[in-house]
């Protein structure tokens, strides 16, 4: 997965950092799910599977006209386990048309 990350349009002193709200996220099975709001839980989340026979790209937004703010040193040197293992891409992974179309793009 890939992700940009985008100045801020708006600006630093549009936000007010006094203002704070704590958000709690449960994940739930769906039989507490049920239990606890006495509704059906919802459907299946959309797959990979469902983009694809779309004509739709996984894991990657439409973004190309967007500039994304340059990496952190630190963070640009990040690499994967894999990547520092020196390991080959794993055996059996699938990479779809769509896949390599945007790892041709990025390299």
């Amino acid at each position: 997965m890939r992700q940009k990350i985008y100045p801020d349009p708006y600006g630093v002193a549009t936000w007010d950092p006094a203002s704070v709200v704590t958000v709690f996220v449960r994940l739930l099975s769906v039989s507490a799910y049920c239990a606890i709001t006495g509704e059906p839980a919802p459907g299946s989340p959309v797959d990979a599977e469902a983009y694809t026979q779309a004509g739709l790209p996984w894991f990657e937004l439409d973004d190309r006209t967007e500039s994304a703010v340059a990496a952190a040193e630190a963070l640009a040197r990040v690499r994967s386990i894999r990547e520092l293992e020196g390991r080959p891409a794993e055996p059996g992974v699938e990479v779809s048309d769509t896949q390599r179309r945007v790892l041709r793009r990025e390299i």
